[in-house]
């Protein structure tokens, strides 16, 4: 509630100031194919001051510092283009807006850009797109004011493509979202570095936000919530609450995380590769009075490091270890690890054996519901109140067939 609140203040804020801004200064259009941003003669009203539109298809290029519009529009009508390039120099703007209506991109391979208000990309309707890359040495600022927000989507599409440079909102949060119709916010982050307050994925509940890093460095000093898509490839996350809600899906397939707190409270957390470091709260669902609903962590295969200093799943809470040909990432609890709710054992191609599925190194509280086992073939058991095993054996018919093989063989030493 509060966070709805909020945001509808910081919109009407800036519509407020803007109108205020722009009813006293100037509107300018982009008239060249491909130039200089900051020569009057490419502007069909001299210089962008207050409100600037590049929606000819054209490229406005930046390689020297100056100051650029209050609000600066790309591709912003039904049915245009527009195109910004920054390679060098230290830009300031007010608001930028890429594919309101229509598709703007933004590309930046160098300087710096600062924003002091907000940047939106594709939030329109009829299918507008926003597009911004960055890489190499290029920088994006918005660290100086708490109501700063970069938000990703919305009735249109928006992708934010961060190959390389730096990414600073650290007042604020990244908000990613979508809406039906194959429409949605995206942020890939594959190499470079990302420092954020907050990042809320899948902002409004409609679950067609994603997050996918493949490499780089995400920094994030608040929460990571998604009721859409998160997913960690490689590279190395840092951030004090990773949260997965309504529906929302963390996929943990490689690289480092290390979160204070990891979180599926009506949402599911996927494990199969990487290292996950947990230094506090490792929860599946409602435990000590939260009413969840439905957490579910899912870990599949051993080629995952899963560390975490508390384990809690609640009533409603599933935990699913999927046994393939490597065998299962065991989760060691370094304090208590408390029960309930249910386990599921799934075979994948388990080998005979015995697996160890969950370890605490002070011993369990509480008990599951129900385990649930793949067949007659499987057992489980918790050893010295500290490890929560399970294994697979031969079944009965297959141990009196080996039985009887081995006693034929026998015989035939024998004769």
């Amino acid at each position: 509630m509060y966070n709805s609140i909020r945001i509808h203040f910081i919109v009407l804020l800036s519509l407020v100031l803007g109108l205020g801004v722009c009813a006293n200064g100037q509107e300018t259009y982009w008239l060249a194919d491909s130039d200089d941003y900051f020569d009057s003669n490419n502007w069909n009203n001299g210089m962008p001051t207050h409100r600037a539109f590049i929606t000819n298809g054209g490229t406005a290029q930046i390689d020297t510092s100056g100051r650029g519009a209050v609000w600066q529009f790309v591709g912003t009508t039904q049915g245009t283009t527009g195109n910004l390039e920054m390679t060098d120099g230290n830009v300031i703007m007010g608001n930028l807006y890429l594919g309101d209506y229509g598709t703007g991109t933004v590309k930046h391979t160098g300087g710096r850009l600062t924003l002091e208000a907000e940047f939106w990309l594709g939030i329109g309707d009829d299918g507008g797109m926003g597009v911004y890359e960055i890489s190499g040495t290029a920088e994006l600022n918005m660290t100086n004011y708490y109501s700063q927000q970069l938000t990703i989507g919305g009735r249109g599409t928006g992708i934010v493509r961060q190959s390389g440079g730096l990414v600073s909102i650290t007042q604020s949060s990244i908000r990613l979202s979508g809406s039906t119709g194959g429409f949605e916010g995206r942020y890939e982050l594959s190499g470079g570095r990302l420092n954020a307050k907050d990042i809320n994925i899948g902002f409004n509940g409609d679950g067609h936000g994603v997050m996918q890093q493949t490499n780089g460095i995400c920094d994030v000093t608040g929460t990571i919530l998604t009721q859409g898509r998160y997913e960690l490839h490689g590279g190395q996350l840092q951030t004090d609450t990773l949260h997965s809600q309504s529906a929302g899906v963390i996929l943990l397939a490689g690289g480092t995380i290390t979160a204070s707190q990891l979180i599926a409270d009506n949402g599911e957390i996927h494990i199969s590769g990487g290292t996950v470091n947990v230094t506090s709260l490792f929860r599946v669902s409602g435990v000590g009075g939260y009413t969840g609903a439905g957490g579910v962590l899912r870990v599949t295969g051993a080629d995952a490091t899963i560390v975490a200093l508390d384990y809690h799943q609640g009533s409603d809470g599933l935990l699913v270890s999927q046994i393939d040909d490597t065998g299962i990432s065991r989760l060691s609890v370094l304090n208590q690890a408390m029960l309930g709710g249910q386990l599921q054992i799934v075979d994948a191609g388990a080998s005979l054996g015995r697996y160890d599925i969950l370890m605490a190194g002070q011993g369990f509280s509480g008990a599951f519901d129900s385990v649930v086992l793949p067949g007659a073939d499987w057992s489980w058991g918790i050893d010295n109140g500290q490890v929560l095993w399970v294994e697979h054996i031969p079944e009965p018919a297959t141990m009196s067939l080996l039985a009887f093989g081995g006693l034929a063989m026998m015989r035939r030493r024998r004769k």
